[in-house]
């Protein structure tokens, strides 16, 4: 019978050998098999379950790591997770249970998802708002795409006989989504100023924090960033659907990763099991 793969090895093998990140990475591993008084290499990774995986950042605390350092080997140690899962050597029921949250220490914004009342006047006030602002607005709230992706996008990446946007996003992947219906008349109405072959909004990644900020300022709201929007995007979707097709939307390669944008309290639990 053959041996299986170390997930570890098959993680790390993205990266070459003088890789600075391939030795941040080996290190993180390293130091999270070490709580086992194992290394990477030896450390039976497909044999982590739910409340192993639970334990670890606890566990890291004790051993008095900042919450930043914390993060950092969490982000590791998803890597090498995914990795054993798509390897085959973790059930899928059981790669699925493992949720790995990070470290809201002190200082680190963990960044929050807008109210529907929030939403609600933000919508009232893009109808006195500039077409070309009121737009960008639109796209990061009704579609959760990255700043990136609304500074790449052109005309042509929207159908508004869909109401649906081509995002270009990390790795040079395309995706389509759909923009919330309350929002595509603003996206719509810029879109028809455009030349065919134009870019959407002639701006850069940075740019798009300013125009953010310049709007909530402006309008005595309270402070949000573009990746709020998209905090709020996901967290919707987790609401009336499930994390999954957040995971899709989001463009996420690691389920793991869309656990962290979903900003449902308590009350979702609560209602989850009240008819148990």
């Amino acid at each position: 019978m053959t041996k299986p793969k170390n997930p570890a090895a098959v993680y790390l093998s993205k990266w070459s050998q003088k890789s600075v990140t391939r030795k941040t990475m080996l290190g993180a591993l390293n130091r999270i098999a070490g709580l086992d008084g194992s290394t990477a290499e030896t450390f039976a990774w497909h044999e982590l379950r739910y409340d192993d995986v639970r334990a670890i950042p606890a566990r890291l605390r004790d051993e008095g790591l900042s919450s930043k350092t914390i993060n950092k080997l969490l982000s590791a140690l998803r890597g090498v997770l995914e990795t054993a899962w798509r390897l085959g050597t973790i059930p899928d029921e059981e790669y699925r249970k493992i949720i790995i949250k990070n470290e809201a220490g002190k200082g680190e914004p963990a960044g929050h998802a807008l109210q529907p009342a929030e939403l609600d006047r933000i919508e009232v006030i893009l109808r006195e708002t500039s077409l070309r602002e009121a737009a960008i607005i639109a796209v990061l709230v009704g579609a959760g795409l990255r700043r990136i992706e609304v500074a790449r996008l052109r005309r042509e990446d929207y159908d508004p006989t869909t109401g649906r946007l081509s995002a270009f996003g990390k790795g040079n992947k395309r995706r389509s989504v759909p923009v919330g219906t309350r929002w595509r008349p603003f996206i719509d109405a810029w879109w028809k100023t455009l030349a065919p072959d134009a870019s959407m909004f002639e701006t850069a990644e940075r740019q798009v924090s300013y125009i953010v900020a310049g709007f909530y300022i402006k309008h005595g709201l309270q402070k949000f960033t573009p990746h709020d929007f998209r905090r709020t995007f996901a967290t919707h979707i987790c609401k009336v659907s499930d994390i999954a097709v957040a995971q899709r939307l989001l463009g996420h390669e690691n389920i793991q990763t869309t656990t962290i944008y979903d900003k449902r309290g308590e009350d979702v639990e609560d209602e989850a099991v009240k008819n148990l």
